[in-house]
């Protein structure tokens, strides 16, 4: 439903506040008011949001087509099935070969079969599997997996082969005397922002008393193969980090049934705030130098978006009802009347900048602009 109402609310800035039905009419109508063509893609569609999407693709006008991912086909849906299949024995075991291949390490074609069978041949458990794979031969991967899966909450490969990769990074990084236990506390923060592009200066900006042992630890995910990394396009040398949706998700659940959800929100979204109103984040600081609004609106806002959901968690609203999330209120508000202040149109930072007080509405019983601010 968050996801619905977000792009309810990026077509309509009413419909980041609208119910179920009411954000999935104002979808279907914006949609028939517009001549361009649209492309709605829906990833790994299962359980409860099968009817959702169901009852959106219903009456979507000719100018949009959807493309959704799943492991089933899906009820209540009029659509095209494309049936893609695992990959097969060989090509799964030769893809596991690939992966742990290293000067020093030459694994064996024989157990990559025994290991990517028992894997169901799925690439994302195989990949997850690949990087631990480079110090460890395919057997004893196995074995250590086997003991992994009967005492595992979940008996999916790509679960199990994620915390397996997950605990041989703290194993690394403990064997080097660093910061293990800040590897939960990473990957923590990671899965809940956006998948894609994630910058390094938001992670140090959350961790800034431990950015070596960040470093370290991004620098052992990326050897395990649990996240990819690159440069951002004219940003000098400010990294991004990206890591799988699937990978994200059961990192988050964990993290949830933990209780340490709002933690993480409490930590996360301030300092997305701050890096949004560049005043108060003295971006000099995080070697991001001659960065501007529009930069900053665009490497940090796809974040703030993917936290915002999680803000209405119990356990992060706290004993004093809303507390953390007045304080995110508060930067994004005063900003904004700042601007309003100075003459700018808000129109000019984008429609999403635009849609702001609606997105952040949808957590006060009035207007955030009506709302008290000290």
């Amino acid at each position: 439903l968050a996801n619905i109402q977000k792009l309810a609310g990026s077509l309509d800035a009413s419909g980041a506040q609208a119910s179920e039905t009411e954000a999935i009419a104002l979808i279907q109508r914006r949609f028939r008011e517009r001549r361009f063509p649209y492309l709605l893609v829906f990833d790994n569609v299962q359980g409860e949001t099968e009817k959702l999407v169901a009852d959106l693709c219903g009456a979507l006008s000719e100018n949009v087509r959807v493309l959704i991912t799943a492991r089933s086909v899906q009820n209540g849906l009029t659509a095209n099935a494309i049936e893609l299949e695992n990959l097969d024995l060989d090509d799964a075991a030769e893809l596991l070969v690939r992966l742990a291949t290293t000067p020093s390490n030459k694994p064996d074609a024989k157990s990559a079969r025994d290991l990517a069978r028992t894997l169901g041949c799925l690439p994302l458990a195989l990949r997850n599997a690949g990087g631990v794979c480079k110090i460890r031969s395919f057997a004893t991967y196995l074995k250590s997996l086997d003991e992994r899966s009967r005492r595992s909450r979940s008996k999916d490969p790509v679960y199990i082969t994620l915390s397996e990769a997950l605990n041989s990074v703290e194993r690394k990084i403990a064997e080097s005397s660093g910061n293990a236990g800040h590897v939960r506390d990473v990957v923590g923060l990671l899965s809940y922002c956006a998948a894609e592009r994630i910058p390094e200066s938001l992670l140090d900006t959350c961790f800034p008393h431990s950015t070596d042992d960040t470093t370290e630890v991004l620098q052992a995910l990326f050897e395990f193969g649990l996240i990819k990394a690159g440069n951002f396009e004219g940003g000098g040398d400010e990294k991004w980090y990206s890591i799988h949706r699937l990978n994200q998700r059961f990192i988050r659940d964990d993290v949830d049934e933990q209780g340490r959800g709002g933690e993480i929100i409490a930590l996360l979204m301030p300092n997305l705030c701050k890096l949004l109103l560049i005043k108060d984040a003295k971006i000099e600081e995080l070697d991001v130098k001659g960065a501007d609004e529009r930069r900053a609106f665009n490497t940090y806002f796809p974040h703030f978006l993917a936290a915002l959901p999680h803000l209405d968690a119990p356990e992060f609203r706290g004993a004093e009802d809303g507390a953390p999330l007045d304080e995110v209120a508060k930067l994004v508000m005063l900003k904004l009347r700042e601007d309003a202040k100075a003459g700018l149109n808000l129109a000019e930072r984008g429609e999403s900048w635009g849609a702001l007080p609606a997105l952040l509405g949808c957590f006060y019983e009035v207007d955030p602009f009506d709302h008290v601010l000290d």
